[in-house]
């Protein structure tokens, strides 16, 4: 059996949880951020691992493309811009098509 304890220093104030999943949720595997609340107007680094191309994150009106870096990996800091009750999503585009595979609430 294992057992574990969890402190947490700071005021918890929402409850951590991982990114809703959509089906093909395996074809990108992500790295950070790994908490479902995202806060609107705070700068975030994501990062993926993947052997797609085209991911894209919908970030409230805009979208944001990313391109696989020199060690393999999708990386973009962004300024989540999705108003509170909105949503982050992450997903591949196909061309006018996008199909997302997570989505993280803003807050």
């Amino acid at each position: 059996m294992l057992s574990y304890a969890i402190n947490v220093e700071k005021d918890a104030k929402f409850a951590l949880s991982f990114p809703e999943t959509y089906e093909g949720n395996n074809l990108i595997n992500i790295i950070e951020p790994l908490y479902d609340n995202l806060k609107s107007g705070e700068k975030i680094k994501f990062k993926f691992k993947s052997d797609i191309e085209n991911i894209v994150i919908s970030n409230g009106e805009e979208k944001e493309h990313l391109k696989k870096n020199e060690n393999g990996f999708f990386e973009k800091e962004i300024v989540i811009k999705a108003k509170p009750g909105g949503n982050i999503q992450i997903g591949q585009s196909f061309g006018f098509m996008t199909s997302y595979y997570y989505r993280y609430n803003v807050i």
